[in-house]
């Protein structure tokens, strides 16, 4: 009875010390997939073009959390849990992106130029495996406050990019050839 006692308590201190050790940044989803904890979040990833254009955080966000189909976009940070995403480890290096009000949903790839979308998480569509390229890979990017990744659809190969580079709430957010331009950076 005691060692079951204590093993619970030992259980939960090392269960609160790792929640409390463990920051939710962006740096912190790049980590490599090989522990026992494959999701990671939530964080918020903020566009970094959109926000050098209009001096605030512009962050993905999908339309409607509860509905499969919802388009995304980019909008002003209001802590909102449509705003937020756990990184799901898949494999090593390749992630679902699970909404954070809805983790039953997952960032997808609709093809070049369409909205990425929240669907259904499955392991059977190719559109939901996501690499995030950065942190000492070969992609990473530093903007003077900020290590930057890319988001790398695994099927398609595409980025996710925010449509034309634009800033404006509602822009939408779509996958497009990887070109190495700000518009699909993301911290």
């Amino acid at each position: 009875m005691i060692r079951r006692i204590l093993g619970t308590l030992l259980a939960a201190t090392l269960v609160a010390a790792g929640l409390t050790a463990f920051a939710a940044t962006p740096a912190a989803a790049a980590a490599v997939c090989n522990d026992n904890d494959p999701l990671r979040g939530p964080y918020w990833w903020a566009g970094v073009d959109a926000v050098a254009d209009s001096g605030t955080r512009k962050v993905l966000a999908v339309s409607d959390p509860w509905a499969q189909n919802s388009t995304t976009y980019i909008w002003d940070y209001n802590n909102d849990n449509r705003q937020k995403w756990y990184m799901d480890c898949t494999s090593d290096g390749v992630y679902f992106m699970r909404l954070a009000s809805n983790t039953a949903l997952c960032l997808t790839d609709r093809g070049a130029g369409f909205a990425a979308v929240i669907w259904p998480c499955g392991w059977s569509d190719p559109g939901m495996y996501w690499e995030q390229h950065g942190a000492g890979q070969a992609y990473t990017v530093y903007d003077g406050f900020a290590s930057s990744y890319r988001f790398v659809s695994f099927h398609s190969r595409r980025c996710l990019d925010v449509f034309n580079g634009d800033s404006g709430n509602g822009t939408m957010v779509t996958t497009w050839n990887c070109n190495g331009l700000n518009n699909q950076r993301w911290y």
